[in-house]
């Protein structure tokens, strides 16, 4: 069958079918290869058609020899039929070039010898009469009935011009080919189905598909097939389809294309209709990687985003105006700043960010400026400023604004920081100043004058015992007894907010401090206020004055009364938390760690962000007038401080307060509060030998006189060195309880008189007094473990008792 299409290839169209009708080759081929027929009476049938064919024909024996050769033969090679009937073709063929070809013909003939198959179409070249031949040829056996084989039967065909132009083909084909290898655009081409027809090298590089791989591959679905964002890319969607579809040619300038190895890159394509003969047959596409150009543009992005990262993580927020006012940018401190998103902010008028007056007298700054050159904050160096944020909030702002050109056009860029920590810093510090300030001049009176009202307190409950059952001089006498105990509660309290107060701090059990305070809070209150307590289990243990902190809950209580005119609900709540170190730090003198917390909160009227402000300070009240000394909260603040602790008020003007205490955990064992069960009796009577040690004489004389009228035996000095004295001086055996003042002249404190005193007494006890203890028994506003006070100015009930209880202890 190949033979006959071979045969009939060779003619022209024209006479391709004449030819087919002239003869039937087939029919003739079929009797030639019948074992039944005999070499020499097929080609007696065939030899006019065969010397007619413009083919090379020849039979060959299974040696080689030629049996027959038709007319092209001879003429190709310029040798006559009966020259070469029985020689072999390397008598015809010499030379390097031609032993090489004649070799290989021979070497495919006795491949058809061995396998009795035919070799199809094997290319000879021949250089005949100094002119390049090239033939193709077939070689087929022919075998007997038995199976043998009787004739080698080739034919060839001179393909030489075909050669040339196919080789004029190739030379144009692989010019455009190494046009096409040669661009940096990629270049592939489309059927009708969508499927790829070629490719150049840069699409291999740039998708990394071979040719192999790429070719005959419906190119949408192996690199056009998902957006950017991986979803999906409908094939209908397609532009570069769109080109065969519709004829039209597409150009896309921001599109995607996918690796073989899953990656993708950015496209700029066009896609060119390719028609043939008037109509659609494909597309041409030409694409460029516009990665090194998306790079570019990545990369100014990069440097805006860069720079607005930078901008974002610095504290100061930076906004960017144009002549108009408008916002142009915003970063992200200051969104935080003034609680806007960049959306809602950008393309308003700044003036949104700023409160009244500058909120109306703001545009009118930019047209002076753009006027003049000349502005009140504009190009002047940071100016204090008024903040508004999104709640409504004023808040201050350090602004400096400087001018840039860019584009042709001036834009404004304000930097603004939020000063409201520095202020409240400021605040903080002046009010230490202030607290450091009264803590000074507090302690440097509250000696001499607790001294005087002890003089005065301890000498008229003297005069009182003696004067005669008279009402009206009892009365005078009460009055002035209560003024000198309020000027001793006055300065306590200016002690105890300015942290100079004397500390006894113990175990305490919050929950039964509470639970033990709910009946007294409740008759405290009154019966319109409801009282709830939330205590938390397992609640940690704090180190504490236990009486200190009692007096600020109940203070707290009454505060939280009077914010409830109408009545209302008191929670008092426990509960174990951490302040983490983010929140120390937003917090002066509060150190990161374990606390008890204790919240009073009352359903009340609340406070105002003023209010809260100026809550800590001594003396301010919103109270009116002679129903507050304005001391409570400062006396609390300055106990917590003072405790290691930490308080804050949270509060909403008509939403109630919440007051809660931070105190530290306590880690392992405290000393426990010394407990001496004192008889009903209010005359604390005894027969001891007290040594009492006083610097002013007008104290001495009321504890020498009360403690004598006791019956206790008494010695007396006035300060250390006489002290000292009189035992050297005196035959003194034995001394039961040292009395002494720790502040004393002369060099000698206290604590010092004690220390020498208890060489020669070992076991004497020791009590001592004071109106100010400032380093001799306390250390960190606490006393000292083995000492005890008795704080001035005391009444002669409290003398007696404590004397009676260092005594007995």
């Amino acid at each position: 069958m190949f033979l006959i299409d071979a045969l009939v290839r060779t003619f022209p169209k024209s006479l391709r079918s004449t030819v087919r009708k002239a003869i039937d080759l087939r029919k003739h081929v079929k009797k030639l290869l019948a074992p039944e027929q005999s070499f020499e009476e097929a080609l007696q049938t065939l030899q006019p058609i065969l010397d007619f064919l413009p083919l090379l024909v020849s039979f060959k024996d299974s040696e080689g020899h030629y049996k027959w050769v038709n007319r092209q033969y001879e003429r190709t090679l310029g040798v006559s039929r009966e020259e070469m009937i029985g020689k072999t073709a390397d008598a015809f063929f010499v030379g390097d070039k031609k032993r090489e070809t004649i070799t290989r013909s021979l070497e495919i003939d006795q491949r058809v010898v061995d396998s009795l198959n035919p070799i199809y179409e094997q290319k000879f070249e021949f250089f005949l009469r100094g002119r390049r031949c090239v033939f193709q040829r077939t070689t087929l056996p022919i075998l007997d009935k038995h199976g043998r084989l009787t004739e080698i039967f080739s034919v060839a065909k001179n393909i030489t011009e075909q050669e040339v132009l196919e080789e004029a083909l190739r030379e144009h084909e692989e010019q455009l080919r190494m046009l096409l290898e040669a661009a940096g655009e990629g270049i592939y081409g489309l059927d009708l189905g969508g499927k790829a027809i070629f490719m150049n090298a840069a699409v291999a590089r740039m998708v990394g598909y071979s040719p192999n791989e790429f070719i005959g591959q419906k190119v949408h679905s192996l690199i056009h097939h998902s957006h950017p964002d991986g979803s999906s890319y409908p094939v209908e969607e397609c532009p570069m389809y769109a080109a065969f579809r519709d004829g039209t040619t597409q150009h896309t300038e921001d599109e995607i294309l996918w690796r073989k190895d899953g990656t993708s890159f950015p496209v700029e394509y066009i896609s060119r209709p390719l028609r043939k003969n008037g109509a659609l047959v494909g597309a041409v596409v030409t694409f460029n990687d516009i990665s090194e150009r998306k790079a570019s543009e990545r990369e100014l992005r990069d440097k805006e985003v860069r720079l607005q990262a930078i901008l974002d993580n610095v504290t100061d927020g930076v906004v960017t105006i144009n002549e108009h006012g408008i916002v142009e940018t915003i970063n992200h401190s200051a969104e935080i700043m003034f609680g806007h998103s960049v959306d809602q902010i950008c393309g308003q008028n700044v003036s949104v960010l700023m409160p009244e007056p500058y909120h109306s007298e703001h545009d009118g700054y930019i047209e002076s400026y753009l006027r003049t050159g000349k502005g009140k904050i504009i190009d002047v160096g940071a100016q204090e400023v008024v903040g508004l944020d999104k709640n409504g909030r004023r808040f201050p702002l350090e602004l400096s604004i400087s001018v840039m050109h860019m584009n042709g056009r001036r834009l404004f860029i304000g930097v603004l920081r939020d000063i409201t920590l520095r202020k409240q810093a400021e605040y903080q510090l002046r009010q230490s100043q202030k607290m450091e300030a009264m803590g000074q001049l507090t302690g440097g009176i509250a000696h001499d004058f607790n001294n005087l009202l002890q003089a005065i307190l301890g000498n008229l409950e003297l005069a009182q015992r003696r004067i005669p059952d008279d009402d009206k001089l009892v009365r005078f006498l009460d009055v002035a007894r209560k003024a000198s105990l309020r000027g001793a509660d006055l300065t306590q309290r200016l002690l105890a907010f300015s942290r100079k107060q004397t500390l006894e701090p113990e175990m305490v059990d919050v929950n039964k401090l509470v639970a033990n305070m709910a009946e007294l809070i409740q008759q405290t209150l009154g019966e319109d206020i409801e009282i709830e307590t939330v205590l938390a289990g397992g609640l940690w243990k704090i180190l504490v004055d236990l009486g200190q902190l009692e007096n600020v809950i109940l203070n707290l209580a009454i505060n939280a009364r009077d914010a409830m005119p109408e009545g209302g609900k008191l929670t008092i709540e426990t509960l174990n938390t951490r302040l983490d170190q983010a929140y120390a730090g937003a917090h002066e003198e509060v150190n990161p760690g374990q606390y008890v917390m204790i919240g009073v909160t009352d359903t009340g009227i609340g406070m105002s962000p003023e209010v809260i402000e100026h809550a800590f300070d001594p003396f301010y009240t919103t109270k009116a007038q002679g129903k507050g000394t304005g001391l409570g909260l400062s006396m609390s603040h300055g106990f917590i401080k003072q405790s290691g602790g930490h308080i804050k008020i949270y509060s909403e003007a008509g939403e109630g307060t919440t007051v809660k205490l931070y105190l530290p955990r306590i880690m392992g064992g405290a000393r426990s509060p010394r407990i001496v069960e004192m008889p009903e009796s209010t005359e604390r009577m005894g027969n001891e030998t007290i040594f009492v040690v006083e610097d002013d004489p007008d104290v001495r004389f009321f504890v020498v006189n009360a403690l004598s009228i006791n019956g206790y035996h008494i010695l007396e000095a006035e300060d250390g060195p006489a002290a000292i004295a009189l035992l050297d001086k005196e035959s003194i055996s034995h001394i039961d309880l040292l009395l002494t003042d720790v502040v004393l002249p002369h060099g000698m404190n206290g604590r010092q008189v004690a220390e020498e005193i208890q060489k020669r007494f070992p076991k004497i006890k020791v009590l001592f007094t004071s109106g100010y203890t400032e380093n001799a028994i306390v250390h960190q506003g606490k006393l000292d473990e083995d000492a005890e006070l008795l704080a001035k100015p005391y009444t002669r009930e409290t003398l007696s008792r404590k004397v009676r209880a260092a005594l007995d202890d």
